[in-house]
C-alpha cells in the first residue's frame, strides 16, 4: 500500500481558483487527492460574497451534500430558497431537474464549505 496523508488542514492548503464571468468564482480543492484517497469526491469551496462556484444544476445519479464551514448563504433546491450558515449540513437528493440545486454565497464575507 502507497504511503498516504492522514490528516490535512484545511487552513493550510493551496486552493486553485476559479473564475467564469461576473456571478461565479471560487477557490477549491480536492480533499480526498490530498489524503491519498481515491474515491472520496469530497472537495471545499471558497466563495466570495455574491458570488457561486457552480449554477444551478442536477445530477441524476449521486447525492450531494454541503457541510457549510464559514459564512452564511442561500441554497435553492427545486423551487425552495433557504438560508443556511456555519455549521449547517444540506443534503441535495439525486433525481431530475425537481432536484437542481446551486449554492450562492449571499452574505457579505467569504462562504467556505465542503
Amino acid at each position: 500500500m502507497s504511503e498516504r496523508t492522514l490528516v490535512v488542514n484545511l487552513n493550510e492548503v493551496a486552493l486553485n481558483k476559479r473564475r467564469q464571468g461576473d456571478g461565479f468564482e471560487s477557490e477549491n480543492t480536492a480533499i480526498g487527492q490530498l489524503l491519498g484517497l481515491s474515491h472520496l469526491g469530497a472537495q471545499m469551496y471558497r466563495v466570495p460574497a455574491g458570488k457561486k462556484a457552480w449554477p444551478y444544476h442536477c445530477h441524476h445519479t449521486n447525492d450531494e451534500l454541503f457541510v457549510i464551514l464559514e459564512g452564511e448563504g442561500t441554497m435553492r433546491l427545486g423551487e425552495t430558497r433557504r438560508h443556511v450558515r456555519a455549521g449547517d449540513v444540506v443534503g441535495c437528493p439525486a433525481g431530475g431537474p425537481d432536484t437542481a440545486h446551486q449554492l450562492i454565497n449571499s452574505g457579505t464575507t467569504d462562504l467556505v464549505y465542503l
